[in-house]
């Protein structure tokens, strides 16, 4: 029999109170959570980085590779032993939940209960994201430790996508009932009273990129296949979103970073979101747009697949890396469809199952649950 929780504590390593931290998820999933448990605390991780890891960050640096001063043990031992210092002040039934903070864990007393808030395991991240593929092999097999050793002492792990989830089952190799999935609500909400405006008859496609890792979210692939549909004759114009990405063609307009209010008004004034992602966990950026009621043309990777439906809130495609999958479904399936009737899905779909009161909801569940026989997971796996 599960004991209900009324007390929770959270560390993480970004600031709770940015509307940017962890693309933008953090603030909001402290917001649910402060409506579901009655009290709440908040323990910041360290942020100092130990003086050897400052010294190879520099150093492979300077090799064009990436060192992770995080994932390395001695600034993860600094940084956790904040946390651990900070815990003697509170509680030690109440449960912790690690938002993105599997490394400033790592010194948390066996005795205390975690619940891990992740993108997936740090293999699958490794393996997926462009960036981490710099990480040397001495570095990755560091880090993988401090995960592997933290596992060890985690109750329950919350994901926010099936994909995650096999992947941490497979990587770690733990329990199928101590890993969740619970989709993330929006990180930008709609504002009150502002609804999507009907599209005009013979009007453009107006296609939108929101990107702050241009290679990943495979910005080339996004500009290379609307060059080609304009040189088609199609009528289609891209919005690119973010941070600063190399030149761009005329016809494609560079918005740069936008405010919370901005972004929400650009979901809104466009017809599809393009999302042709080299690798993606939790999907903000699109769980954004379908709450939004923006259709979503997206590659079949990572947790995409669990959130865009196909032929109903969006389509998905079998990403080979260049443009020409892309191109084909705007001319074959995109430009035949009847948007509205999309749009219409997408909004609905978001609205009953990816909101954050239910992603709350399945936080209590990780812990109150944790001592159930089997989940429905474990008994379908």
């Amino acid at each position: 029999m599960s004991v209900r929780v009324d007390h929770v504590i959270v560390t993480s390593p970004w600031d709770p109170a940015s509307p940017r931290s962890w693309s933008g998820v953090v603030l909001p999933m402290m917001e649910s959570l402060r409506d579901e448990f009655e009290r709440v605390d908040f323990v910041p991780a360290g942020t100092e980085t130990a003086l050897i890891d400052r010294a190879l960050a520099r150093l492979h640096g300077l090799r064009d590779r990436t060192h992770l001063p995080a994932w390395s043990a001695p600034t993860a031992r600094r940084r956790s032993r904040r946390v651990a210092d900070a815990l003697r002040t509170l509680p030690r039934d109440a449960p912790i939940i690690g938002i993105a903070a599997t490394p400033e864990l790592l010194d948390v007393p066996s005795s205390r209960r975690i619940v891990q808030v992740t993108d997936s395991s740090f293999a699958a991240l490794a393996d997926t994201y462009p960036d981490l593929a710099r990480v040397p092999a001495h570095v990755r097999r560091g880090a993988l430790r401090i995960e592997r050793e933290v596992a060890g002492r985690t109750e329950s792990f919350v994901v926010a996508s099936a994909w995650s989830r096999e992947r941490l089952l497979d990587d770690l190799e733990i329990r199928p009932s101590r890993v969740r999935v619970a989709r993330l609500g929006p990180g930008v909400r709609s504002l009150p009273g502002v609804v999507r405006p009907p599209r005009p008859q013979d009007a453009p496609l107006r296609l939108l990129f929101v990107a702050s890792d241009w290679r990943r979210k495979g910005g080339d692939i996004a500009v290379s296949a609307v060059d080609e549909l304009r040189r088609r004759g199609h009528d289609v114009r891209l919005t690119v979103v973010g941070d600063a990405v190399p030149p761009l063609p005329e016809h494609v307009l560079r918005a740069g970073r936008l405010r919370r209010e901005q972004m929400s008004s650009a979901y809104l004034t466009h017809d599809v979101l393009l999302e042709p992602s080299r690798a993606s966990a939790g999907g903000v950026v699109v769980t954004d747009a379908l709450h939004h009621g923006l259709p979503v043309l997206a590659a079949a990777t990572g947790g995409l697949t669990d959130l865009v439906i196909d032929s109903s809130s969006g389509w998905l495609i079998a990403d080979d890396g260049a443009p020409g999958p892309f191109i084909k479904a705007v001319e074959e399936r995109v430009l035949t469809s009847d948007l509205a009737s999309y749009s219409d899905n997408a909004a609905r779909w978001a609205a009953d199952n990816a909101d954050w009161r239910g992603w709350a909801r399945s936080v209590r569940a990780a812990i109150e649950g944790f001592n159930d026989t089997r989940d429905e997971g474990e008994m379908t796996r």
